[in-house]
């Protein structure tokens, strides 16, 4: 069911998509709230500190609901303008800050600093009139304070934020918005099993390695492009991470991988990328995914199929250790995933490149899970205090612009002008009225008589 929903909203358009999904986490939240049996034991449990995730509402009522103070969890990183907006990350410069889904890098020209404001534009816009008032409903109907979506958002003692800054464009924070780091990056442990033996047995060539994580679902046809590009990398051997259900289309559309090629359900993908003889990463280009890639010091091609992956490919690829292949152009898939794993394979500029990003991740005495452990612990004893949070009077959006100040300037230069246009001309008056009365120098009005 899960993976039909998902299949499904791949294939409309962004905001009916994400109209969809909001319905959806509505109705499991309403389901929540209403049940007597969860509600008695979240009571009992008596909650210092809810930690809540960045997409489902849930966590958000139900800590409203107990009125528990809140710390949020966003495994998509870096989303601007949303999180400016919702969570109240800090500055968000339009000149050097690329909103989402625009694939900028912070080096942007004239007409991308354009298009990168009306991106900005039109996702406020399509945040405030639709998605917000949809999420909105659910503090509504259930008559929950603060009944409205941004007061609870914007209402979070911390933000931990999966996400950084060794390959996301760089940006002024709030102190509360903790981006922290590959959440489920780690030094990787040895394999295990006939998977050790397929890796150290590849060191000749190496192996290539693609999966497209748990939410996004391809389709039959992008299916048969992978099968054919990977097929077509040998000798370089290649491991498949596919879900039962993807299995089952291969079969049924007669989709046969060559003989390089080993289909699996499940790998540990945090050792595997670890892995030396590992060349190269095929993946959707989530932000687990990237930041595992990265972390390992591992290129990766982005298939991007949905939300913020086509983002996280060009911050990547603006590092030099990505390559784009795009879904639009269905005809040439295959050679062009070819092409861009096989330049992976054998460039190594991009091994290069995705080491050093490698390097940036590591160069930490704490793991990120520790920062955010230190993080939420902060959190909790300080009883979820938002004293962190960077603009805690929330203020209209004119004086967040400053336009009352730059109005009230505007007004003092005004009146400043006409103030001195006046006394220039009374004084300019006075002038001409001395040299009449001492020296007998006609007035303009009597030299218009003469």
């Amino acid at each position: 069911m899960v993976t039909n929903t998902l299949r499904e909203s791949r294939l409309k358009p962004g905001l009916q998509s994400a109209i969809d999904g909001i319905t959806v986490l509505n109705n499991y939240t309403a389901a929540v709230l209403t049940d007597k049996a969860v509600w008695q034991e979240l009571l009992a449990f008596q909650a210092d500190l809810f930690i809540v995730d960045a997409v489902a509402g849930l966590g958000f009522t139900l800590a409203d609901k107990l009125g528990v103070p809140k710390a949020m969890v966003s495994v998509a990183g870096l989303l601007p303008p949303i999180d400016v907006d919702l969570y109240g990350l800090g500055a968000n410069n339009l000149a050097h800050v690329p909103q989402f889904n625009t694939e900028f890098t912070p080096f942007m020209t004239f007409w991308q600093r354009v298009q990168n404001t009306f991106a900005y534009a039109a996702l406020m816009l399509v945040s405030r009139t639709v998605i917000a008032p949809l999420a909105t409903s659910i503090w509504a109907d259930h008559n929950i304070a603060p009944y409205n979506v941004y007061d609870s958002m914007r209402n979070l003692s911390l933000v931990i934020a999966s996400e950084d800054f060794a390959v996301a464009s760089a940006r002024p924070v709030s102190p509360h918005y903790k981006v922290v780091g590959p959440l489920t990056a780690k030094p990787a442990r040895p394999l295990m099993g006939d998977l050790r033996d397929f890796m150290d047995s590849s060191e000749a060539y190496g192996v290539v390695y693609a999966s497209f994580g748990t939410t996004a679902v391809p389709e039959p046809h992008e299916l048969q492009a992978v099968a054919t590009a990977l097929s077509a990398l040998a000798p370089i051997k290649a491991i498949w991470k596919l879900s039962k259900q993807d299995q089952e289309l291969l079969r049924s559309h007669n989709i046969v991988p060559g003989p390089n090629v080993v289909v699996v359900e499940w790998v540990p993908q945090n050792d595997l990328l670890g892995h030396a003889n590992l060349k190269a990463f095929l993946t959707q280009a989530g932000t687990n995914s990237q930041l595992e890639a990265l972390y390992h010091g591992i290129p990766f091609v982005g298939l991007p199929m949905m939300g913020e992956q086509a983002d996280n490919v060009a911050e990547a690829a603006f590092r030099g250790a990505a390559i784009k292949v795009s879904l639009h152009d269905s005809k040439h898939l295959a050679v062009n995933l070819e092409k861009a794993l096989r330049t992976l394979c054998q460039d190594p500029s991009y091994q290069r490149a995705a080491r050093v990003v490698s390097h940036r991740m590591r160069a930490h005495r704490q793991s990120p899970a520790e920062i955010a452990a230190d993080a939420l612990e902060h959190a909790a004893w300080t009883n979820g205090s938002t004293y962190l949070r960077s603009g805690q009077n929330p203020l209209p959006w004119y004086k967040e612009c400053l336009l009352d100040v730059l109005g009230f300037l505007a007004l003092v230069v005004i009146l400043a002008g006409v103030s001195v246009w006046m006394v220039c001309a009374a004084a300019r008056r006075g002038i001409r009225f001395m040299l009449h009365r001492f020296w007998g120098a006609p007035t303009s009005t009597e030299r218009k008589v003469q």
